[in-house]
């Protein structure tokens, strides 16, 4: 390598670097970092939020029988089991009021309905997030050939969204490149 080849290598290297720090304090001016912001709302809650739970468990029955025993009457019985059954409730609290209805048929709970209502002022968060997509880039890179490394070439592109124009230099040669093309397919 001669002289003259070391101080253009040097002076394409100075000049990546350049535009490295060009590119490093101008960029995040022009385009900003997504930034999160959150708005916190207070509102207070009126609607009642209903919802139905798959399973209820409920502790279990014990039935006592008298000592003595006394005419049974099976159509009662029947009626009784055939009958629907609606147990309302309601839970509260200085926070939530809590309504619920449960429903028997056939000694079997056929529904379970769940409401509440929160009596405190509710916290909402909003948060709305910017995504950019950066499609504009420099890259500094080098080509080495398979078959003869002596023409390895360094190389810095700048890419854009319809494809990339660059510079590269080749010490064996001794000349500068201008490398240019354009998109095919985006991913």
């Amino acid at each position: 390598m001669k002289f003259k080849d070391i101080i253009n290598l040097a002076g394409f290297l100075a000049l990546l670097s350049i535009f490295f720090l060009f590119g490093y304090r101008l960029y995040p001016k022009w385009h900003k970092c997504p930034q999160i912001t959150s708005d916190t709302l207070i509102i207070k809650d009126t609607a009642f939020i209903s919802f139905q739970p798959d399973t209820l468990f409920l502790p279990s029955d014990t039935v006592f029988l008298p000592s003595d025993t006394q005419p049974v009457d099976t159509l009662a019985i029947l009626a009784d089991y055939y009958n629907k059954y609606s147990y309302p409730w309601v839970k509260q609290d200085t926070n939530i009021i809590i309504t619920g209805i449960t429903e028997v048929h056939k000694n079997r709970m056929t529904s379970n309905y769940l409401q509440y209502k929160i009596l405190r002022p509710q916290t909402i968060i909003t948060n709305n997030t910017t995504i950019n997509n950066y499609r504009r880039f420099v890259s500094i890179g080098f080509d080495v050939p398979i078959r003869d490394i002596c023409y390895t070439e360094i190389e810095a592109l700048y890419h854009f969204r319809a494809g990339y124009f660059g510079l590269g230099y080749t010490p064996e040669l001794k000349s500068f490149n201008v490398k240019s093309g354009f998109n095919i397919i985006n991913f």
